[in-house]
């Protein structure tokens, strides 16, 4: 599949941002401070990566 490469690469990118996003807050100590932008931010995430795998899906479906 052609795009499976871009999808991975993509997701590994989010995963990376959110792996030193998180390890800046604990390494702070302030993981309350920004916490509403934060969730916002994982919540689209999540969201997006959800998206994509269903996009996926039905792609190896139909």
């Amino acid at each position: 599949m052609p795009g499976m490469t871009a999808f991975k690469e993509q997701r590994a990118t989010v995963l990376n941002f959110f792996m030193v996003f998180i390890l800046v807050k604990i390494t702070k100590g302030e993981l309350s401070v920004i916490s509403k932008q934060a969730n916002y931010l994982l919540f689209c995430a999540v969201k997006y990566i959800c998206i994509q795998k269903n996009d996926l899906r039905h792609k190896i479906r139909n």
